[in-house]
């Protein structure tokens, strides 16, 4: 089954390393649902969710900066047919250490929201909202 991912943004407070976080997310994305063995990655029309389908997008939400470590937050959603879904947002945060990055922690954390996603549109549980 194809599954639309992205477009992968950034809120605005994440600052200049946002862009680049950004397609790390997109990047890992792709890389998870090539690994699926259900599902087939499509590239979004004119960055924004596909009209037929399922889409998978998200935002880097923050990057914070603390002494010795870093803490990153994600925001996911589903769409369906260019609709949102019956599932609400939903986040991962993670958060890296000593020599590891924030793309590092973000990666980790899209991988994981990836393959929940593509759990629950597996088991039938996204509908179109409404």
């Amino acid at each position: 089954m194809d599954v639309t991912l992205g477009p992968w943004k950034t809120d605005k407070s994440v600052g200049e390393q946002g862009k680049a976080l950004a397609e790390a997310m997109g990047e890992e994305a792709w890389k998870t649902v090539e690994k699926s063995t259900d599902f087939t990655p499509v590239k979004p029309p004119k960055d924004k969710p596909a009209n037929m389908g399922f889409t998978i997008l998200g935002t880097v939400a923050s990057v914070v900066k603390k002494p010795g470590n870093v803490h990153v937050t994600a925001r996911f959603n589903i769409w369906v047919d260019g609709s949102m879904s019956n599932v609400a947002t939903f986040e991962g945060k993670g958060a890296a250490q000593g020599s590891s990055t924030a793309e590092d922690a973000l990666r980790a954390i899209t991988e994981s929201r990836i393959k929940m996603a593509l759990a629950a549109i597996k088991g039938g549980r996204v509908v179109k909202q409404g």
